[in-house]
């Protein structure tokens, strides 16, 4: 792996887990106990996305709601 690609790599992984953290504790969503089985997954999957999540899913939502 070259240098650059190991950069990128590691901060792809940043971002993705700032994402994350601010899905799961800072979006105002309220837990209970049951829903995190749910809900962690889904802010899983959308912090590996989350180019896609902040360029295109957020501003969708946000026109919607």
């Amino acid at each position: 792996m070259s240098k650059t690609t190991a950069v990128t790599f590691i901060l792809y992984q940043l971002g993705a887990l700032a994402t994350f953290i601010k899905l799961t504790f800072f979006d105002h969503y309220e837990y209970t106990w049951w829903n995190w089985l749910i809900v962690v997954p889904i802010n899983a999957f959308q912090a590996e996305i989350w180019p896609i999540y902040w360029l295109i899913i957020r501003p969708l939502a946000g026109m919607l709601s």
